[in-house]
């Protein structure tokens, strides 16, 4: 008990052990922000692609829809988004072309449009849309990009 006190009663010894105990602490917090940061999600969003050569699907990385730079994983390819018919379930890719705005009316546009991405096995363009990643065969999710 006497240790004790004299201890207390030393403020030199008492501010060095409380310095050291501090400095011990906060270079832990430190280390724990720095391990457990945040990791940024890459750039681009996961879609739904098929190779325009192969015609294989896989999903992709794509940060530019207009133009993918991104190749085929099986064959080297050229890839577009993929879209599937509601109608007759076939399975299409289509590469999204910029549209001459100023030259073509609102009603030309659309047609251009529809004509782009209807379905080339039946011809139905109100019953396409891009196709989920979650449809791809063999792709699980990660649950962090959830």
């Amino acid at each position: 008990m006497e240790a004790i006190m004299s201890f207390l009663q030393n403020k030199r010894a008492r501010n060095i052990v409380i310095a050291v105990l501090l400095f011990f602490c906060l270079a832990g917090i430190i280390i724990h922000a720095v391990l457990n940061a945040p990791v940024p999600p890459p750039p681009g969003a996961l879609r739904a692609v098929i190779c325009k050569k192969c015609q294989k699907l896989q999903v992709s990385r794509i940060v530019d829809p207009q133009n993918p730079k991104v190749k085929c994983s099986y064959c080297g390819g050229d890839v577009g988004m993929a879209w599937k018919c509601g109608h007759c379930g076939y399975v299409y890719y289509v590469v999204p072309r910029k549209i001459d705005a100023e030259r073509l009316s609102t009603m030309q546009r659309f047609v251009k449009v529809e004509a782009m991405r209807s379905c080339p096995n039946c011809g139905e363009s109100r019953d396409v849309r891009p196709m989920s990643v979650d449809e791809v065969p063999g792709f699980k999710r990660h649950t962090e990009e959830r």
